[in-house]
């Protein structure tokens, strides 16, 4: 499930596992402008009214940063999905 809003709502409770992808804050908003052609005022409103990524981070059960590139993510993700996996077993 990708929800950004899944603390807020309280999707959570219905997860086995939470992972939180984070960025830096400057990283985070230049993307969103980017993404979805926001100014920097809309994209930091954007950003204001979800919970503080450190909060998030916190209720996680895994948090993977996305400060890099995206063959970065894409190992990260790849590794924490194999460590996972081999813990259900």
């Amino acid at each position: 499930m990708d929800a950004p809003l899944l603390f807020e709502v309280g999707l959570d409770r219905i997860c086995d596992k939470v992972i939180v992808i984070y960025a830096k804050y400057h990283l985070q908003l230049a993307r969103l402008m980017r993404r979805d052609n926001l100014l920097k005022e809309e994209a930091v409103k954007r950003i204001s009214l979800q919970m503080p990524i450190e909060d998030k981070m916190k209720l996680a059960d895994v948090t993977i940063d996305n400060s890099g590139t995206l063959a970065e993510l894409k190992k990260n993700i790849k590794f924490i999905y194999k460590e996972l996996k081999e813990k259900e077993k």
